[in-house]
């Protein structure tokens, strides 16, 4: 029968079914990416993340697959949200909104925040939210550099990939401005350098920019494995794909360090976090990776909160993906960071880029 042919009701009633139908099957989908990034099957078919997997494997918008992932990993935390997906009373973009608070919460609490917004437009979710947390004071700082300012800058913040993943600029430029201090106080005030447990620690660092300690590598074999490597993640599927990551990468030992692999460069290669990590849980088994990574994040957790927000990026065809951004559900202050991330690594030629292609760029940085 041919839509023209229904009445009124029939017409009514069979649309109410499909959308319906749509909320189950996006809640059975979620359900789905859960257990994909479980079994990690987005990093054994050679993408860098779930939402490189969503992308280019399964053919998602950056949106869609932004926000269906974001979903994805709230309900594994909060698993009563689930139903709230499923009957249509909580959309995607309303849980793209909710995401910094209900990380924080247990599933009782998450549920009934996620009840307190059942049903609200986005705009009302928004005051509720502004509401109950208010925003801290930021300062917008701005420079206009040269271009071997601006690719020193690149190069520290990709080197900073490890204690950085965000890209701040203003982390890069603070260590920087930190560094310069102790000079100029011991050069001009004569003061002393740095306690010997802080200056072992930062010898410690990874010479990419891990702020872990790591095994001693010598510096020859890190250059000769990066260059044999061509500074990219060497992970390689069962179809012969390459990971395309350049950034965050490590050193990973074939056969590893702790049952007896060398450290030689006949045993060393270079991966993206992701495909280290998937390295280590093969094994390790995930549990004992997960325990590792989370004593890690713990106890780096107050230097990253303390961290400032980057300047806010200006040019026109920025303004317009800040738009997007915020329309597809980001947050401002989310979308600002990811955008600035984008200019300093498209920079100068961001502003003659297609709209679409900073937003595909946003969202990746912002996964």
């Amino acid at each position: 029968m041919q839509l023209t042919e229904l009445s009124d009701e029939a017409l009514l009633s069979q649309l109410a079914a499909i959308s319906l139908d749509g909320h189950a099957l996006t809640a059975r989908l979620v359900v789905f990416l859960i257990e994909i990034e479980e079994r990690r099957l987005d990093l054994k078919a050679a993408c860098t993340s779930m939402f490189d997997y969503c992308v280019r494997r399964l053919g998602m918008s950056d949106g869609v697959a932004f926000r269906r992932i974001n979903a994805a990993r709230l309900v594994k935390r909060s698993p009563a949200l689930l139903a709230r997906v499923e009957s249509g009373e909580l959309s995607l973009s309303t849980l793209v909104l909710l995401r910094p608070h209900l990380v924080h919460l247990d599933d009782a609490k998450a549920y009934a925040l996620a009840s307190d917004v059942a049903g609200k437009s986005l705009r009302e979710v928004e005051q509720l939210l502004a509401a109950s947390a208010p925003q801290p004071a930021r300062f917008k700082m701005q420079l206009t550099a040269t271009s071997e300012l601006r690719d020193k800058l690149e190069r520290a913040r990709d080197l900073m990939s490890h204690a950085n993943p965000s890209g701040d600029l203003a982390v890069v430029v603070e260590r920087a401005i930190d560094l310069l201090l102790e000079r100029l106080e011991k050069e001009r005030l004569g003061k002393t350098t740095r306690p010997p447990r802080q200056a072992a620690t930062t010898r410690g660092r990874d010479a990419r920019g891990d702020s872990r300690a790591r095994r001693a590598i010598p510096r020859g074999v890190r250059r000769e494995v990066f260059e044999r490597d061509g500074d990219s993640c060497s992970f390689v599927d069962a179809e012969g794909r390459r990971c395309p990551s350049r950034t965050r990468l490590e050193l990973d030992h074939v056969a590893a360090h702790a049952l007896g692999g060398l450290t030689d460069a006949t045993n060393l290669r270079v991966l993206c976090r992701a495909h280290n990590r998937l390295h280590a849980e093969e094994v390790f088994g995930k549990e004992h990776v997960a325990r590792a990574v989370d004593f890690r994040r713990r106890k780096s957790r107050r230097l990253s909160s303390a961290s400032p927000q980057p300047p806010t990026a200006t040019a026109p065809v920025v303004d317009l993906a800040l738009r997007g951004l915020v329309n597809l559900g980001f947050s401002k202050t989310e979308a600002r960071r990811a955008l600035d991330d984008v200019v300093r690594r498209r920079h100068p030629s961001i502003e003659t880029r297609p709209v679409v292609d900073v937003l595909r760029d946003a969202i990746a940085a912002l996964t």
